[in-house]
């Protein structure tokens, strides 16, 4: 397989998003604002046992691979571990340059949940929808 421009193209791409994820996971956790469901069983795991968060991911990833390969019973295919193993350095790596950072709640939380339709031209679609039970 010859690697083209395209093909290098799209890897990039790909680690960047990679790169992302592990920036926007690192950044929940720090500012405790709430985080996933699978984050914050590795952040509990952490409290409890030590280790880092993302040594939790990338043990956690290994043994959903490896339950996966068991049901379909199909044989363990490492690189299907690159995706976990970049974004549980990247984590660990962001969590450890901003282990500083101070996340303010007071300007955050009411950017995040503002209704105003100048900043967030959406809210004013999802105002309209009604949830009822």
């Amino acid at each position: 397989m010859a690697v083209t421009s395209e093909l290098l193209k799209r890897i990039l791409f790909f680690l960047i998003g990679l790169i992302l994820i592990a920036l926007g996971i690192s950044v929940t956790i720090i500012a405790d604002f709430g985080c996933g469901g699978w984050d914050a069983t590795n952040i509990a795991l952490v409290q409890h046992f030590g280790l880092s968060v993302g040594t939790w991911l990338n043990i956690w990833a290994f043994v959903y691979l490896l339950v996966a390969c068991m049901i379909e019973r199909k044989r363990y295919r490492i690189e299907c571990m690159a995706t976990s193993l970049i974004i549980g350095a990247g984590v660990d790596l962001f969590n450890y340059l901003l282990r500083f950072a101070v996340f303010e709640e007071a300007w955050l939380k009411p950017l995040v949940f503002s209704r105003n339709d100048h900043y967030f031209p959406w809210c004013r679609m999802l105002s309209r929808i009604k949830i009822t039970a």
